[in-house]
């Protein structure tokens, strides 16, 4: 289930951006096998992935890597991946770490509409909802 900012240019640049081959996706996810699924996934159609298991790995991946866009599951060990989107958006954009403005899609297992709604409200650019269940 895919929702999204109606009409905010972000998501149509984010959209843009991971069209190109060269494009560069950081994965936020704690969870081993989904990060790798995802991961093998995206490279097979030609991006180049980085991938961080905590939000600390995260931080130091969007301050130095500088990734196209980011998937952020909310579930980190070491921090609630809320508070992470949030930290990015409130960044500096000329004294901070962060460029506030990189694309961030939220792809997580939680799915109520008040979870969505906290993610949009922090600033994610969409919300994808994981499947759950095999």
């Amino acid at each position: 289930m895919l929702h999204s900012r109606g009409g905010d240019s972000r998501v149509l640049a984010a959209l843009k951006v991971v069209s190109t081959a060269t494009a560069t996706i950081l994965l936020i996810e704690d969870h081993r096998r989904t990060r790798r699924f995802l991961a093998d996934n995206l490279a097979a159609d030609g991006y180049e992935i980085l991938e961080a298991e905590s939000a600390e790995d995260a931080e130091r991946m969007i301050a130095s890597e500088f990734p196209d866009i980011a998937i952020l599951d909310l579930g980190l060990p070491d921090r609630d991946g809320l508070e992470l989107l949030q930290d990015v958006r409130g960044s500096d954009r000329v004294a901070g770490r962060f460029d506030p403005d990189i694309p961030i899609l939220v792809l997580s297992g939680r799915a109520g509409e008040l979870d969505r709604l906290r993610g949009f409200k922090r600033g994610c650019d969409d919300y994808l909802v994981k499947p759950t269940g095999s």
